[in-house]
């Protein structure tokens, strides 16, 4: 249960709404506008064909990734038991735990609804339909930019995505598509071993899915990913809750949502391309941050470790990151080459939390 917001700002003044309606039209006209994400801007994009980046295709060349692939049932009970075991459900009110207790054959007619989304990229009639709530994060309760945004999926518009998260993962890790010091759904990480960030500005929320499509492209990963992704959340119903009742839905498409299965590797791929980028930058870089031995730094190495150099030009946890050098000429520059990375996605940096 979260208790939502009775009175809350005016969007165009500063008077507090109280009226029913109007709460539930101030919440609709907020959540459809940070939502609303203009057409990418065109740019230059070096970052696709960057050194590490191109060693990257050759290994997934090597080692495809197979998709389309349907879940056979041993599959699928274990992508059930993935995750949190009771999520809020969406709009069909199918809860987890339940879907979970179906015996085999029940459970067959859910995982053959899931296997021809999953083989065709197709989510019949209103599937897509997602409630909206919402949860506090700091300040004025009245103020809706001091809340973040909860979108509650269907189990069957969710559980594609869940079974391309299940299966992309561990493929990720085992290729090593992702830098090691970019710490978001990597395996055995703890990421509140970061302690200072620089802060992306509302996460999530503002990331364009072409970051998404064009790191499946730079990598060589099969494009039936992307196509999947795209019929999940283009032209999608969203029912905003009020403490007043449910609003009129507004229609979203491209937003990458809070609580989503797939939304952090998606996060995480888009920025791996920048992370990738500026290391290649910084292999050129007399300031750029390098770690090694004592030993290794007075020549006179006397284990194989004294032997070993690593480069530290940022560390990330899925939109918050940190950045090194040992020079402001040189931080200058990797922070702008990452500044028009991040604002191709439109992503741009929080400085006011940084």
């Amino acid at each position: 249960f979260i208790e939502l917001p009775i009175t809350v700002n005016d969007l165009h003044s500063d008077k507090l709404l109280s009226d029913p309606d109007a709460v539930k039209e101030t919440a609709r006209e907020y959540w459809s506008t940070l939502y609303h994400h203009d057409k990418p801007p065109d740019i230059p994009k070096p970052w696709l064909t960057t050194k590490a980046v191109l060693d990257i295709k050759k290994r997934v060349h090597n080692d495809p990734f197979i998709w389309p692939r349907p879940a056979s049932l041993s599959d699928f009970r274990a992508v059930l038991r993935k995750g949190t075991p009771r999520p809020a459900p969406g709009r069909d009110e199918w809860e987890k735990w339940l879907i979970k207790s179906l015996t085999d054959r029940a459970l067959g007619i859910v995982l053959r609804l899931h296997n021809y989304i999953v083989m065709n990229a197709k989510f019949p009639g209103d599937l897509k339909d997602m409630t909206h709530t919402m949860f506090h994060k700091r300040g004025l309760r009245t103020d809706l930019s001091n809340w973040r945004g909860l979108l509650l999926s269907n189990f069957l518009a969710n559980s594609p995505l869940a079974w391309l998260n299940f299966n992309l993962i561990p493929y990720i890790a085992k290729l090593r598509i992702l830098p090691d010091t970019q710490v978001a759904t990597q395996q055995g990480v703890q990421t509140r071993d970061l302690m200072s960030y620089l802060s992306g500005m509302k996460g999530f929320d503002h990331l364009l899915p072409q970051g998404f499509y064009d790191a499946i492209s730079a990598y060589g990963l099969p494009t039936a990913i992307a196509d999947l992704d795209r019929a999940a959340q283009s032209d999608t119903r969203c029912f905003i809750r009020t403490a007043h009742g449910t609003a009129e839905p507004i229609t979203i498409s491209g937003v990458t949502k809070q609580g989503g299965s797939l939304s952090p590797v998606k996060s995480t791929l888009t920025t791996s391309l920048g992370h990738h980028y500026l290391n290649d930058l910084l292999a050129n870089d007399p300031d750029a941050l390098i770690i090694t031995s004592s030993k290794a730094q007075k020549a006179d190495p006397h284990l194989p470790d004294d032997n070993l150099r690593t480069l530290v030009g940022m560390v990330e946890a899925t939109d918050d990151s940190h950045l090194f050098s040992r020079s402001l000429p040189s931080l200058r520059r990797n922070v702008l080459a990452m500044e028009r990375f991040q604002f191709a996605y439109g992503w741009t940096t929080n400085w006011l939390k940084s």
